[in-house]
């Protein structure tokens, strides 16, 4: 059912018109100018720039940026009980005792 499905599905978006998504051939699109290409390498290299540790210390965001890349925390392991717990009866080990019926209380209600 699935299969069925799925090929119902491709076989309807396969259908679908593709002109509105492409209203120009790619040859005839213009291409973007020389300054606008600069721009964007230019913001390329400015994020780059902020995140780095050098920017964000000339920034002022120097104690941010060393929280964000502080190390993981190692938490110490707990230490081994050397003493040993009091001597107490283990519960776990009785017997169950399982009653079935009413219990009968000894003042006859």
């Amino acid at each position: 059912m699935k299969r069925l499905l799925a090929t119902v599905l491709l076989f309807a978006f396969s259908l679908q018109p593709l002109g509105a998504a492409t209203t120009q051939p790619i040859s005839q699109l213009p291409s973007p100018s020389l300054f606008l290409q600069m721009q964007f390498a230019a913001q390329s290299l400015l994020v780059a720039y902020q995140s780095s540790a050098v920017g964000s210390l000339l920034s002022g965001n120097g104690g941010r940026y060393a929280a964000m890349h502080a190390p993981a925390p190692i938490f110490p392991r707990v230490a081994q009980r050397t003493q040993s717990l009091p001597s107490a009866p283990d519960h776990r080990y009785d017997r169950k005792v399982v009653q079935y019926g009413v219990t009968l209380h000894p003042c006859g209600s």
